[in-house]
């Protein structure tokens, strides 16, 4: 049985290296050798990238939800999500009365909002949120996440355990609907109709 394994053995270094069945070519063993130790040494690399990925990728989501729920994007929230956020355009008129712009902006319904006092920090100064503070404290994010997901920086699980539930609400919302299909925004915000309707199917 054993003479039967060292034959096999044999034929299978005589198979691999070249030479005759009793001269083994050295040069081609240590060849075969330094090929299979690179070998390994490439999947062992190659491990340990994907683990450096995993955790590159696991502190951008980190860094990303940080950023994301700050005060500001806490508050326009629930207020949006409490109805108290109204489309409205306001009308930049000159001294003659003459319109000559407009200004897309989300009005305060005081009533709501006064009802949320204790829970939310609101400037009882503040009557609405602009189009620029609509972006930056929310819609912005959105859209850079549907950017993320298209270029594969951010997996679909984690978009979906993380900002899933906002990214539909928000979406979703009537007032939100009016801000989208606004003149003004023709064009924008593609990536975060993109990642909804990805949501959305899932």
């Amino acid at each position: 049985m054993f003479g039967d394994i060292a034959k096999m053995a044999h034929k299978a270094l005589y198979f691999l290296f070249g030479g005759t069945c009793d001269s083994i070519d050295r040069t081609a063993l240590w060849t075969g050798i330094a090929a299979i130790a690179a070998f390994v040494a490439i999947f062992i690399a190659w491990l340990e990238l994907g683990s450096t990925r995993k955790t590159t990728h696991a502190d951008f989501v980190k860094r990303f939800n940080d950023s994301f729920f700050n005060q500001g994007t806490r508050t326009l929230l629930t207020l949006l999500m409490n109805s108290a956020l109204e489309f409205n355009v306001l009308e930049i008129k000159d001294k003659d009365g003459q319109q000559i712009d407009r200004l897309p902006y989300f009005k305060i319904e005081k009533d709501i909002a006064n009802q949320l006092k204790g829970i939310v920090s609101i400037d009882p100064e503040k009557t609405g949120y602009s189009a620029f503070e609509i972006d930056d404290f929310l819609l912005g994010y959105f859209d850079d996440i549907g950017w993320y997901r298209k270029k594969r920086i951010i997996d679909f699980d984690s978009i979906e355990q993380t900002f899933g539930y906002y990214v539909i609400v928000c979406y979703e919302n009537e007032e939100i609907q009016k801000y989208l299909n606004d003149e003004d925004n023709k064009d924008k915000y593609s990536d975060f109709k993109f990642i909804y309707k990805e949501l959305k199917k899932n």
